[in-house]
C-alpha cells in the first residue's frame, strides 16, 4: 500500500491466483447465459480499471519511491488485464468451438463450390480472351490494309498533283466479352500482372528493406550496417 499526497493507493488487494479482485457487486446468475454472466463479471472491474488508467496520467517518476509506485501500478494493471482476459476466454471458448464446427461443416460445401466456379471462370476467361485476340488481329489487319491503301492514294495524288483522299478509320469487329443471363453476367477483365525475371536488374526504388533480417542481425550483435542507425532504446519491463 502506497500513500501519495494524502491519498492511499491500495495495490495489494488481489483475488485468487494473484488476479485483482473486482469491486463487490451482485452478479445475477439465475436464468443467466454464460456470456451474460461473463459480461456482468467483467463489468465489475469498470471503476477500478478506470482509476488505475487515470493514475498513469497523473503519476510522475522522479525518485526511487515513485519508481516503486509506478512499478506496482503497472503490475496491477497487468493483473487486471489477465483477470479480465481469463473471464473473456472462458466465456467465448465454447462459442468459438461452436462457430468452428459450423464453419468446418459449411466449408465442406463452399470450398468445392468456389474451386469449381474458379475453374469455370478460367474457362470463360479463356474463351473471352480468344475472342479478344481474334478481334485485335482483325483490327490490326484492317488498319494495315487501310494504311496500305492510304499510302497508295497519297502516292497517286502526289503524282497527279492533287489533294489526296483521306480514308476513314477501318471498321473493326465489336468487342464481345460479356454474357448476360437471368442468373448473372460474365465478362472479361484484363489486369496487368508481373513476375521477377532478374532481381539484380530491378531498380532500387522498387526494392524493400528486410527489417526482420536487420533486427535479427542487431540482436545477434551487429552494430554497423550501411544506411542503418543502430542505437539503444531504453524501456522498462514489469513482471507479475
Amino acid at each position: 500500500m502506497t500513500e501519495e499526497k494524502g491519498k492511499v493507493l491500495d495495490f495489494g488487494r488481489v483475488g485468487q491466483g494473484g488476479a485483482p479482485a473486482p469491486a463487490e457487486e451482485k452478479v445475477p446468475e439465475a436464468e443467466c447465459s454464460p456470456v451474460d454472466l461473463a459480461v456482468a463479471q467483467i463489468a465489475r472491474y469498470e471503476a477500478e480499471v478506470k482509476a488505475v488508467v487515470e493514475k498513469f496520467d497523473s503519476m510522475v517518476v522522479t525518485d526511487e519511491d515513485t519508481a516503486k509506485d509506478m512499478t506496482e501500478l503497472i503490475a496491477r494493471a497487468k493483473k487486471f488485464k489477465k483477470a479480465i482476459e481469463e473471464l473473456r476466454v472462458e466465456a467465448v471458448k465454447p462459442l468459438n468451438e461452436e462457430v468452428k464446427r459450423v464453419n468446418t461443416r459449411a466449408k465442406l460445401f463452399t470450398d468445392p463450390l468456389e474451386k469449381a466456379w474458379k475453374r469455370g471462370e478460367g474457362k470463360l476467361g479463356q474463351f473471352y480472351h480468344n475472342l479478344e485476340l481474334e478481334r485485335r488481329k482483325a483490327e490490326k489487319k484492317a488498319q494495315e490494309e487501310r494504311d496500305r491503301l492510304q499510302k497508295q492514294l497519297d502516292k497517286d495524288a502526289k503524282k497527279a498533283k492533287v489533294e489526296p483522299v483521306v480514308l476513314d478509320d477501318p471498321v473493326v469487329p465489336e468487342k464481345k466479352t460479356t454474357t448476360r443471363t437471368t442468373e448473372g453476367t460474365g465478362y472479361l477483365k484484363m489486369d496487368w500482372e508481373f513476375e521477377i525475371v532478374d532481381e539484380a536488374q530491378v531498380p532500387r526504388e522498387y526494392l524493400m528493406v528486410d527489417e526482420k533480417k536487420i533486427r535479427a542481425a542487431v540482436k545477434a550483435g551487429t552494430r554497423e550496417i550501411s544506411g542503418v542507425r543502430i542505437f539503444e532504446k531504453p524501456s522498462a519491463v514489469v513482471r507479475t
